[in-house]
């Protein structure tokens, strides 16, 4: 006679059932760190690239100066050093700043400052000449800031709608002076 023992042939299919929402919450939140600490590095290159080519002196040019140190220049050695992330400048050097934007932010950011929630993975470009909200250029020996404020939205929900990068690099021009 045969007899018949207790399966346990489904216990296999439940225990994965109730583990895998556990797990992928945790690849996708791994991830989700993962493209932030990503976004974070390549802001902070591109805000010390855009620092490093204002203060730049070229002492070829005549009568030797600092050719590099505008907006224009600062802005597009920015976006050529993080061409992958979405990045513009909302607020340029002597002009009036919509809200209480100003191309001269300082620490703490304030979150109005940041990219807004209908804007994800967005980021703003601040170009900051000596410390002054009219300076479009700096000369030798003035600082030049430049300050990046990212907005990421992660996929997982548990991390948060909106995580937010930022990175400020200040330089001193260089040059004969």
């Amino acid at each position: 006679m045969r007899r018949m023992l207790p399966t346990k042939r489904g216990q296999a299919l439940v225990e994965m059932a109730l583990m895998a929402p556990v797990l992928f919450l945790m690849v996708l939140g791994a991830t989700d760190l993962s493209q932030l600490f990503y976004y974070s590095t390549s802001v902070t290159n591109a805000a010390r690239e855009g620092a490093r080519q204002g203060a730049y002196y070229d002492p070829m040019t005549f009568p030797g100066g600092n050719t590099y140190a505008t907006d224009a220049a600062v802005y597009s050695a920015v976006n050529a050093e993080a061409s992958y992330l979405n990045l513009s400048e909302p607020c340029h050097p002597n002009t009036i700043c919509s809200g209480s934007l100003t191309n001269c932010p300082s620490y703490p950011y304030a979150n109005a400052l940041y990219p807004p929630t209908s804007a994800p993975n967005t980021g703003y470009v601040f170009v900051c000449f000596n410390n002054s909200t009219t300076a479009t250029t700096a000369t030798v020996g003035q600082p030049i800031r430049i300050t990046i404020l990212y907005s990421f939205q992660p996929v997982t929900p548990l991390i948060g709608t909106m995580v937010h990068a930022a990175a400020s690099t200040e330089i001193l021009t260089q040059g004969n002076g």
